[in-house]
């Protein structure tokens, strides 16, 4: 470990990383890669400056990396499977089911419903950029506003965000706090469960004011038949589903239960849909490729395979590897001092994790970073103070990814603004479970230390 580094050094490569950052995302337009890539070299020569070795801050990458192995390995997982469980005809089992629970008033919560359930397999940006952008024109028609439509559609996207096994976000969560990827999960479902029935009801309340004729229904119908037509959808399309699910309740290591996951579905599929185990299998790697001639339908389908997901790996690396070269030189350990000066309970630090996922958020606008970075910072204030790493696992991932959605310059929300239509200062009031998962997150870090006091 290198000597004390001094805070001001520290400050130097985090404030020109972010400068890189805002330039590159902002200004310039380009994915977070380069600029990852520009703070790494930032804070290596700033390292290096004050007499770090060029052994000590490869090190510091290196084992950083080997911390997200885990977490790389499920993502190329997860594409495969994605891939497959479309080919397979659950995913659109999925959607098709999921459309039948729009109605009129009722739309602002089901909009929310659907894209939760549609999300725990094709995650925030998939389910937005697809069935979100559905919704949207339905809400149209229903007279709904537009930001009110795009909250529920991004609060909804969010929820599998957080709860599958298949998000990103979830798994590298998961990864940085060094803990299992399902016992994360269970331990955010807590906290999640009760904000997602109370935004439910929220959506509901507000949704009453809103009539409007059947017209739009004629929209999800045409969805729902072209699904239909491209595939034989049955009940028995969720069994791949079923089956992940069981291994996550019997506690099966999540690369196991992924793997049950891809070959049932891959069995299930060459059996019953109209297409041959090779071809179903090349879309484990390269994603499935709509082909109904309905546009809406071929875009809600073109997704999944192990190349989807090179970009997503690439700025996790990018990411781990400048979090490791700020933990291994001491950078790291100079910027959260001051702060763990100051913060003495479970509650107080939770409450400056999340307060930290934002600021990176706003700061170094990626999601990603937004995880690693506050998950290097705090993880051994969680430790020191005996704090299970599952609640930093919680804290990193509500905030890091939840409210990456909320900044505009954001990629998570150029994104969402771009797909939806809406800008994402307007959309922002809407988005309940986004930003409900903040304060649940610290209000169950109150709760929690206060049972722990009483026993």
């Amino acid at each position: 470990m290198a000597k004390k580094f001094p805070l001001s050094l520290a400050l130097v490569s985090l404030g020109s990383t972010t400068a890189v950052m805002i330039l590159c995302l902002a200004v310039w337009h380009l994915t977070p890669q380069i600029p990852l890539l520009l703070g790494c070299l930032i804070a290596a020569v700033v390292a290096r400056i004050r007499g770090c070795p060029w052994r000590e801050i490869g090190s510091g990458i290196l084992r950083s990396i080997r911390q997200a192995g885990e977490a790389i390995i499920l993502l190329l997982l997860i594409g495969a499977l994605i891939g497959v469980w479309i080919a397979a005809g659950v995913v659109p089992a999925m959607i098709r089911g999921g459309l039948t629970l729009l109605s009129p008033r009722l739309f602002l919560a089901g909009a929310m419903l659907v894209c939760a359930l549609i999300s725990m397999v094709l995650g925030s940006w998939g389910t937005a950029g697809t069935v979100g952008l559905a919704l949207m024109g339905i809400a149209h028609t229903f007279g709904i506003p537009a930001p009110l439509a795009a909250g529920a559609v991004i609060s909804g996207s969010y929820v599998g965000d957080k709860l599958s096994p298949l998000a990103d976000t979830t798994n590298l969560a998961a990864a940085v706090a060094e803990v299992s990827v399902f016992d994360s999960i269970r331990n955010i479902f807590k906290v999640s469960a009760p904000m997602l029935l109370l935004c439910l009801g929220i959506y509901a309340g507000i949704g009453m004011q809103y009539g409007g004729d059947g017209g739009a229904m004629a929209q999800a119908e045409a969805v729902s038949r072209a699904l239909s037509d491209a595939f034989r959808i049955g009940p028995l399309n969720l069994l791949p589903l079923l089956i992940l699910l069981v291994c996550i309740l019997v506690k099966i290591p999540p690369i196991p239960s992924l793997l049950a996951g891809l070959v049932s579905g891959a069995v299930y599929g060459a059996i019953v849909q109209n297409t041959s185990l090779p071809a179903i299998l090349r879309c484990a790697v390269t994603g499935y490729v709509g082909r109904t001639g309905e546009s809406t339908v071929d875009q809600l389908l073109t997704a999944g395979g192990m190349w989807s997901m090179a970009a997503t790996i690439s700025i996790i690396l990018l990411a781990m590897s400048f979090g490791g070269i700020m933990e291994q030189t001491g950078q790291m350990a100079a910027l959260t001092a001051p702060l763990m000066d100051r913060v003495r309970s479970f509650p107080g630090l939770m409450a400056l994790t999340v307060a930290t996922g934002l600021g990176t958020n706003i700061l170094l606008p990626d999601q990603y970073i937004a995880i690693t970075l506050p998950g290097k910072m705090y993880a051994a204030a969680y430790d020191s103070r005996s704090i299970s790493r599952l609640d930093l696992a919680l804290g990193i991932g509500v905030s890091g990814a939840l409210t990456s959605a909320l900044v505009p310059w954001n990629t998570c929300g150029m994104f969402m603004a771009g797909v939806l239509g809406v800008s994402t200062l307007h959309y922002l009031p809407y988005t309940f479970y986004n930003y409900g998962m903040l304060l649940a997150a610290v209000v169950y870090a109150v709760i929690k230390q206060r049972f722990k006091t009483k026993g």
